[in-house]
């Protein structure tokens, strides 16, 4: 896959979790449903992130649970993104402007709103984005490449394909 193209959505990331960690509780829930709609914008995301939950789909419960105010520990690395994109997923899709103090309250136990939200973030934001950064490079990347050409050809070339097509099929 393109180096340049990979650099640049790394870069990209990276500028939008620093934004994140240093956003305050006040307006940190409206930030993450940004970080949200950034991640639905690219492909390439879509597509690790759509592998991701199909990888480890019981981890959507459990989720559910940590966002319920349930402590919630898991056995790898795999299942802990996984937890943690559902997380994150389930609070930017919430209409509690706190759900993320909340949760980070759950795994802190402090009574500071930014303190709670440094423990969310420390605990769902970092290892997710850490996964994301990785799996940039891995095959799976490719996969959402073909996904985005698959939609264009379908949505947008499918009448021209279909002639050429015909065209340069002999039987």
């Amino acid at each position: 896959m393109n180096a340049e193209y990979i650099q640049n959505l790394r870069y990209k990331l990276q500028k939008r979790v620093r934004r994140l960690n240093s956003t305050e509780y006040q307006v940190f829930h409206f930030s993450l449903k940004q970080f949200q709609g950034f991640l639905k914008s690219y492909p390439i995301f879509v597509g690790i992130l759509d592998d991701l939950e199909c990888r480890c789909p019981s981890i959507e419960a459990e989720a559910e649970k940590i966002v319920k105010a349930s402590q919630r520990v898991f056995d790898n690395e795999l299942e802990n993104a996984t937890a943690s994109y559902f997380v994150i997923k389930k609070c930017a899709e919430s209409d509690d402007q706190g759900v993320e103090v909340k949760v980070g309250r759950t795994y802190g136990k402090k009574g500071n709103y930014n303190d709670n939200l440094e423990y969310f973030k420390s605990s769902f934001l970092e290892p997710l984005y850490e996964y994301l950064d990785e799996q940039l490079d891995d095959q799976r990347a490719i996969l959402a490449l073909l996904r985005r050409y698959k939609h264009k050809c379908e949505w947008f070339q499918r009448n021209h394909l279909f002639k050429s097509w015909e065209d340069n099929t002999k039987i």
